[in-house]
């Protein structure tokens, strides 16, 4: 339980970021997650909800908001005729890399002074709960 509060702690705090990193280009993090998911191979609304862990309506919504914006575009998908794959456009390429640049600047500022290893070993041991928990098909909630 104690891991569970602080990483849902951490999410929060990073959400928050996330969303100050992204705004200098006018996006929420949100946003920004969602073009990140579309880089550099155009993906299924649907493939960006699972990576993301969102539902696929509201990454649908996001998803319409950037190809409105035109940071976004569909693409035919040949594998599935209803769900178009959803790529970035020249515009989108460029805010991803800025957003990324300052993503990337603020993650050695925070991370400057801890053991790369240590850093390294938590992250794999996230993936690992992510893991197990997406192969049991947990979404939020107990047994």
């Amino acid at each position: 339980m104690a891991l569970a509060l602080q990483v849902q702690h951490l999410a929060g705090l990073l959400a928050g970021a996330e969303d100050r990193l992204a705004a200098p280009s006018g996006q929420t993090g949100a946003r920004a997650a969602v073009l990140a998911c579309a880089d550099p191979q155009p993906q299924t609304v649907a493939a960006v909800a699972r990576r993301l862990g969102l539902t696929r309506q509201s990454v649908q919504r996001t998803a319409d908001l950037l190809v409105a914006d035109e940071l976004a575009e569909y693409f035919p998908n040949p594998e599935h005729k209803r769900a178009k794959l959803l790529g970035l456009t020249p515009a989108g390429q460029r805010t991803l890399t800025g957003i990324e640049t300052a993503q990337s600047a603020w993650a050695n500022r925070i991370s400057a002074g801890l053991d790369e290893g240590e850093l390294l070993r938590a992250a794999e041991l996230l993936a690992q709960i992510t893991r197990r928990l997406a192969a049991r098909g947990e979404r939020s909630g107990p047994d």
